[in-house]
């Protein structure tokens, strides 16, 4: 009888019901240890069960992948049209991503018979949906169907990676493109246990050696000592595509700004040109006005000499009438 091998114990046990976990792993790495290859039987039995939303999120890919795929495509036309800086286009997917989103979720509750989801794993499920959308890493991860926890996307484009199951190259529901062959590389550590789930998703201790048998076999400290170096390389590599991204932001942020100022100077300058001809037309009027005033003043000045004028005359005649008329009566 074949012993097991890594690779299929992951698929059975990250296909299998979380309820069967602990009892499958212990069964396969007994047998891993009884077949005398020890360190596989101490690579089984750190395998971690995943938390509720990681099951959650495994049971989807492994029932319903070309759902999953419809994702992974439309994040891939997401960043085509978030490097195109296509407003039109980033608005219409935008509306395709919330509601595959949903869809998404609501389709993995069902296939796990998850009637009332609690808020919590809810949100998991749908914050890893959405980070696989935004980074091609979470994405790759999600679709090796052994996630050991969830991702978290912070709604900018970045989000954390969720551990895997095993550090070995997974097999994958979507063909992989060239140089992402490590990419599901998991990340040791502890799991965080799922809340109200019994069992943290610390690893079970391997079964102890039988007294007297002493097979020749590899450090067990050489697995963990690659896990960690690939813990290391993939994380460096991680905050690379992050920073990345950070930097692609921060630019079209500038740009943006800067266009946004190019607009305004351009409105500025327009309100400029229209207050300047306003000023004109008003120094203009000001002007017309000033010799209109000049004009009346003068009539004025005239319509007064020509008032005395008159009113001297009058004077000159009343005074000769007066006269006139006392000479007649002497």
């Amino acid at each position: 009888m074949t012993g097991p091998t890594l690779h299929g114990a992951v698929e059975e046990l990250y296909s299998s019901p979380t309820a069967e976990f602990t009892r499958r792993r212990k069964l396969l790495s007994v047998a891993a240890r009884s077949g005398g290859d020890r360190e596989l039987a101490v690579q089984i039995a750190a395998l971690r069960k995943p938390t509720l939303s990681a099951d959650t999120l495994n049971r989807l890919v492994r029932e319903a992948p070309q759902s999953v795929q419809e994702l992974v495509d439309l994040g891939t036309a997401f960043r085509s049209a978030e490097k195109e800086l296509d407003a039109t286009a980033l608005r219409e997917l935008s509306r395709t991503r919330r509601s595959l989103v949903h869809d998404l979720a609501q389709l993995a509750f069902d296939i796990t018979e998850q009637t009332t989801p609690s808020a919590s794993t809810r949100e998991e499920v749908v914050a890893t949906l959405n980070a696989a959308l935004a980074d091609e890493e979470v994405a790759d991860r999600l679709m090796s169907g052994s996630l050991v926890t969830q991702a978290r996307w912070d709604g900018f484009g970045s989000a954390s990676l969720p551990e895997l199951a095993a550090v070995i190259p997974m097999p994958r529901a979507r063909s992989q493109p060239a140089g992402r062959a490590g990419a599901a590389a998991a990340e040791p550590g502890p799991a965080e246990p799922e809340p109200g789930t019994p069992e943290s998703a610390e690893p079970e201790p391997a079964e102890p050696e039988p007294a007297g048998r002493r097979p020749a076999a590899p450090d067990p400290g050489a697995a963990q000592r690659q896990a960690a170096q690939a813990q290391a390389t993939e994380r460096a590599a991680a905050e690379q595509r992050q920073a990345a991204t950070r930097q692609r932001k921060t630019e079209e942020e500038r740009l943006h700004r800067l266009e946004a100022a190019r607009r305004e100077a351009e409105e500025a300058g327009r309100a400029a040109a229209v207050a300047v001809q306003e000023v004109a037309e008003i120094d203009r009027r000001i002007s017309e006005l000033g010799l209109q005033i000049a004009h009346q003043r003068e009539l004025l000045a005239v319509a007064q000499r020509s008032a005395r004028s008159t009113e001297i005359r009058r004077r000159a005649a009343q005074l000769a009438l007066t006269r006139a008329g006392g000479s007649a009566s002497g």
